[in-house]
This record gives C-alpha cells, structure tokens and sequence, in this order.
C-alpha cells in the first residue's frame, strides 16, 4: 500500500511482494522472502506504510545483512539477532 507520490519520492522498489535477501558473513544468500501486504499505521505524528514479512529456515551465521528491494543491507551480528528475538524493525525516510 504505497501513496502516489511514494514513486516520485524513491520508494518504488517498496511494495507487496518486494524480495527480501538474507546474507551470511560472505554476502552468499542463505534465505529470501517477499514482503507482505502493507497497512497505513500512524508512527508519530506521521502516517507510514507497514509492512511484514516472515522468513523462515534461514542458517546460522556470525553476521546477516537483510536487503530489501534496492536498498543499501543492514547486517546484524548473530548476537544482535538473537537479543532482538529475530525481530527488526527498519524504516524509510
């Protein structure tokens, strides 16, 4: 669920269906999903899009980076992943 003004603003790889990429220490891809449905939420004082995304069986490794669409990974230690209960949250903007 994108507004029409996301596209013109750099979020068009931003969307339902959008692949997630999951990899380990060596940049090999070890697990890929796709985001979820998105839903409007309010995040302060400003209106997001939210989406979700579960992604299953991934295999243990030292360091993740998480790429999603054409975005930059952000990697997390395993102890990170761990104290965060394999649960992030990232945002745009």
């Amino acid at each position: 669920m994108r507004a029409l003004d996301d596209v013109s603003r750099g979020y068009s790889d931003i969307d339902s269906g959008s692949q997630v990429l999951i990899k380990d220490g060596n940049r090999k891809l070890i697990a890929s999903g796709s985001l979820g449905k998105g839903s409007l939420a309010e995040l302060g004082s400003d209106p997001a899009c939210v989406f979700s995304v579960a992604v299953e069986n991934i295999p243990s490794s030292d360091f993740y980076t998480i790429e999603i669409g054409n975005r930059k990974g952000m990697t997390y230690c395993k102890e990170e992943m761990q104290q965060k209960k394999w649960r992030l949250e990232l945002s745009l903007g």
